[in-house]
């Protein structure tokens, strides 16, 4: 079964967004699956 992540961007200044994953409970994901997401994602935004 497939994990759903929320993905929460938050403006910390005009240079730097912070980007969180949350999982379905609304926590913050610290799982493995989460890491490769947001690694992902950042390589896609590179």
């Amino acid at each position: 079964m497939a994990k759903k992540f929320t993905l929460v961007l938050s403006e910390e200044t005009h240079e730097l967004t912070r980007v969180e994953i949350e999982n379905e409970a609304g926590d913050l994901d610290t799982t493995p699956e989460g890491a490769e997401l947001l690694t992902l994602l950042h390589q896609q935004l590179r």
